[in-house]
């Protein structure tokens, strides 16, 4: 079985453009902390996050791709594996975002929505982000978690997918635990 990589990426190069792209940028994320309530730095922290978004989606989706045409192909783990790191980081880099969001509150991020018609698209996350407020924890309790996860990482090819997704739980059940 082959994959049609050029529906993701026409050649390598557009693949090494869009990971470094994201690796030079986590740390842009990163230098956002503590300046959310600024309306320019929450535009573009949100402008830049959307865009890592879609890079990293493509960028995850050609490496994980490419290493189930042959998980014994060494190449590609790694490849996959940089992917995986690079997202680790970025949670890292991005842990604050939800709870620095909260604590401007939902009435003052909708305004910045209204006054900026751009950042519309940007409704429906915020809307879920305060439905959901009640699981998002401190700045400093995100953090201590990504750095936990980011740390655990998958070291075999044949248990990736496993620990993946046990690890996601184990997250998600210490976000619920930490917040009670």
């Amino acid at each position: 079985m082959n994959w049609n990589f050029e529906l993701i990426y026409k050649n390598k190069n557009e693949y090494q453009n869009d990971f470094n792209f994201i690796k030079t940028n986590i740390e842009k994320i990163a230098s956002f902390q503590g300046k959310l309530n600024d309306f320019k730095c929450l535009k573009s922290l949100l402008e830049l996050n959307e865009e890592i978004d879609i890079k990293l989606s493509k960028v995850f989706t050609y490496a994980n791709m490419n290493f189930d045409l042959n998980q014994k192909n060494i190449e590609a783990l790694n490849e996959y594996q940089l992917v995986y790191s690079l997202y680790m980081q970025l949670i890292s880099a991005s842990s604050y975002i939800d709870s620095e969001l909260i604590s401007l509150g939902k009435d003052t991020l909708l305004t910045f929505i209204d006054e900026d018609k751009s950042l519309t698209k940007y409704r429906y996350m915020i809307e879920k982000l305060f439905a959901n407020e009640k699981h998002v924890l401190s700045s400093d309790k995100e953090l201590l978690l990504s750095k936990i996860f980011t740390n655990i990482y998958p070291q075999t090819s044949s248990l990736l997918i496993l620990r993946q997704i046990y690890l996601y739980i184990c997250y998600i059940k210490c976000k619920i635990i930490i917040n009670s």
